[in-house]
């Protein structure tokens, strides 16, 4: 079998097919970081990684107010309350949205990065935004405009060549999103007790899924990444529902969940 390009490679993987060896592809984001801080991708494709596949993740660039605590919020509906102050060792940020269809608040503890919370430290939800069916209207008007610009990823695709595969993010309706709006376990909960919420509260972030997914396609984006976890819901729709004679292909057995958009 003659040698593989790295886009070749992980492109037969993915298809369940014998490339001309495994693909070196591990998730190494926080090892980066760790070792090395911030580098550039041209760096880390030349220098620091000369042997691996990249499957490079850019996220779909629509700002996602359910993770991210700016100083100012592109929310021209929605007066925002934020307040942050320090307890032990953490950071807290208490917020307030003020909404046409009334009030949405939420407290976040954010860990510093280094020492037993890693490097990459995940937000701790200590109240979360969605309480109750009716604050799901009001998260509405929490949703700024979807991104149109992809011009991070062309250039990320640019830099990587044929040594693999730049990706775009975009996640399920659990995953950053439902997830983070209201509390995992009450999720889990409200599937048996309250379906109706449930597939309300799902749903909204579903469908914010699909538009962003949209978007992204539109704008020539050929590599879908369809976050590794929570995805389910989302692959099953996806997978079948690409316009323009275009396939999906997901590979569980990489370590992660891509949607592949090629021509057939």
């Amino acid at each position: 079998m003659k040698e593989m390009t790295g886009r070749e490679r992980l492109l037969t993987a993915m298809a369940h097919e014998e490339p001309d060896r495994v693909p070196i592809s591990p998730r190494y984001h926080a090892w980066m970081t760790a070792a090395h801080g911030p580098v550039s991708l041209q760096r880390q494709r030349d220098e620091i990684l000369p042997d691996l596949d990249f499957m490079h993740v850019v996220d779909d660039g629509t700002p996602n107010y359910m993770e991210s605590y700016p100083e100012a919020y592109d929310l021209p509906e929605v007066r925002v309350e934020q307040r942050r102050y320090t307890e032990a060792d953490c950071e807290f940020v208490d917020r307030v949205f003020h909404t046409p269809a009334g009030d949405l608040s939420d407290l976040t503890r954010l860990p510093p990065s280094g020492r037993e919370y890693g490097v990459s430290p995940t937000p701790v939800k200590q109240e979360h935004l969605v309480k109750q069916l009716g604050d799901i209207e009001r998260l509405a008007y929490l949703l700024p405009e979807i991104n149109r610009d992809f011009s991070g990823y062309r250039k990320a695709e640019q830099i990587i060549g044929e040594r693999g595969l730049a990706m775009v993010c975009v996640r399920s309706s659990l995953d950053h999103q439902a997830g983070f709006a209201r509390d995992m376990q009450d999720i889990m909960v409200d599937f048996y007790t309250d379906r109706a919420f449930f597939d309300e509260l799902l749903g909204f972030f579903h469908r914010r899924s699909m538009a962003i997914l949209e978007q992204a396609l539109e704008a020539g984006v050929k590599t879908i990444f369809g976050s590794w976890y929570f995805a389910v819901p989302f692959r099953r729709v996806v997978s079948g529902d690409l316009p323009g004679g275009l396939r999906a292909v997901d590979s569980r057995a990489c370590g992660v969940d891509p949607l592949v958009r090629r021509l057939l």
